[in-house]
C-alpha cells in the first residue's frame, strides 16, 4: 500500500512533468495556471510542483501561501488543513503558521527555533502543533499517518495530546497501549488523563494502581479524579485521606466532591466545618462563591430534618453568601418544607 506522503511525491513527479512540458511549449507562464488548478484539489502538491519545475517563483508562491492562509484561518479540519500546514513548513513560514493558530508563546518560541534551524527535524513539535490544533478525528489520523510514512517520532508529548483528544475511552485505550509498545513510557499526564476517561471505577482503580506500581507519584488530579469517580462514601473518604498520607493538600475540589458524595448530613458535616477553615468565604470573589454555592448545594441535598435545614440556613446568613438561581431553588424547596 502506498503512504500518504509517498503519494503525494510519486503525484510531484506526474504532475511536475506535465506541467514542465507545457512550459518548454508556452513561455509565456501557462504552467502557471495548470499549477494553480492543481492548488484547487491539493495546494501543498501545488507547492511540491511549483519547487519541482520553478522553485524562483516568487508570485507563484505567493499566491499559494495566501491561499493556504485562507484555509487555515477558516478551518482545521480534513485534508485542505492538513495539507496547508505543510505548506508553511515546506516554505519555512511557521512563524506566519503560529499567527494563524494563535498558539501561546511557549509554542511560538519553540517554532520559531525550528524556522531557523532550517532543518526538516525536529519535525515531531510541528506534527505536535497539528494535531494539537486539529478538530476532529480525521484530521488527527491523516497526520498519524503522514508522520509514520515520513519516520517522525512521535514522543510522549505527543501522544499525550491525542489520548486528550480521543473521544472514547476506549479509543484513549488503545493509543496509551499503542505508547507502550513503542517503548515511549506514559507519565503522570497519560495515566491522569485515562484515569479521567474511565468509564468504571475500576478502570480508574486499575490504572491508578499502574501508575504507582511505575513508580510515577500521583497528583492532586489523580486523586480528585478518583474521589469524584468513587461508587460510595467510603471510596471516596479512602482516596481523600490517603491524599493528605501522600502531603498533597486537597483543595475546595476535593472536599466539595467529597461533601457531595456523602450519604448523610452528619457525615458532611465535620468536613464542611474544615472547609470553612481551610478556605473562606471572600465576598465578590467570583471563584469562592462559586464554590460555596456548589458545597451548599451538596449539603441541602443531605438535608433530612428542620434542625439540618437550621443550621444550613443560619450558615447562609452567618456568612453572608450570595446564592446562585441553582442553590437557591433547593434553599426555597427546603425552607418550604421545615419553616
Amino acid at each position: 500500500m502506498v503512504g500518504v506522503w509517498t503519494n503525494i511525491e510519486k503525484r510531484r513527479t506526474e504532475e511536475g512533468y506535465k506541467a514542465l512540458r507545457q512550459r518548454k511549449a508556452n513561455k509565456e507562464g501557462n504552467y502557471e495556471t495548470s499549477i494553480l488548478q492543481i492548488a484547487e484539489e491539493n495546494i501543498f502538491l501545488a507547492a511540491r510542483v511549483l519547487g519541482f519545475i520553478d522553485p524562483l517563483n516568487e508570485k507563484l508562491r505567493s499566491l499559494l501561501l495566501r491561499k493556504a492562509t485562507e484555509i487555515v484561518r477558516n478551518t482545521r479540519k480534513g485534508e485542505a488543513f492538513v495539507w496547508a500546514a505543510h505548506l508553511f513548513e515546506y516554505y519555512r513560514c511557521l512563524n506566519l503558521l503560529a499567527d494563524l493558530l494563535d498558539v501561546n508563546l511557549a509554542i511560538r518560541k519553540r517554532l520559531y527555533w525550528l524556522h531557523e534551524l532550517g532543518s526538516d527535524r525536529p519535525l515531531e513539535y510541528f506534527y505536535n502543533i497539528l494535531i494539537n490544533y486539529s478538530k476532529d478525528k480525521e484530521t488527527i489520523e491523516l497526520l498519524q499517518k503522514i508522520a509514520n510514512d515520513r519516520d517522525i517520532y512521535l514522543d510522549d508529548y505527543e501522544y499525550n495530546t491525542l489520548i486528550a483528544q480521543a473521544a472514547t475511552f476506549e479509543e484513549a485505550k488503545g493509543l496509551f497501549e499503542e505508547m507502550k509498545s513503542k517503548n515511549i513510557q506514559p507519565n503522570e499526564i497519560s495515566y491522569n488523563t485515562l484515569i479521567n476517561k474511565s468509564e468504571s471505577f475500576a478502570d480508574a482503580k486499575f490504572f491508578f494502581q499502574e501508575m504507582k506500581d511505575a513508580n510515577l507519584r500521583p497528583n492532586e488530579i489523580s486523586y480528585n479524579t478518583l474521589i469524584n469517580k468513587s461508587e460510595s462514601f467510603a471510596d471516596a473518604k479512602f482516596f481523600f485521606q490517603e491524599m493528605k498520607n501522600a502531603n498533597l493538600r486537597p483543595n475546595e475540589i476535593s472536599y466539595s466532591t467529597l461533601i457531595n458524595k456523602a450519604q448523610t448530613f452528619e457525615q458532611q458535616k465535620p468536613f464542611y466545618l474544615d472547609f470553612l477553615k481551610l478556605f473562606p468565604l471572600k465576598k465578590g470573589n467570583f471563584k469562592t462563591e462559586k464554590n460555596y454555592n456548589f458545597l451548599f448545594t451538596a449539603l441541602f441535598k443531605k438535608v433530612r430534618n428542620k434542625e439540618h435545614f437550621a443550621f444550613v440556613q443560619s450558615e447562609i446568613y452567618r456568612l453572608g453568601l450570595k446564592m446562585d438561581n441553582y442553590t437557591q431553588s433547593f434553599y426555597n424547596t427546603l425552607q418550604k418544607k421545615y419553616s
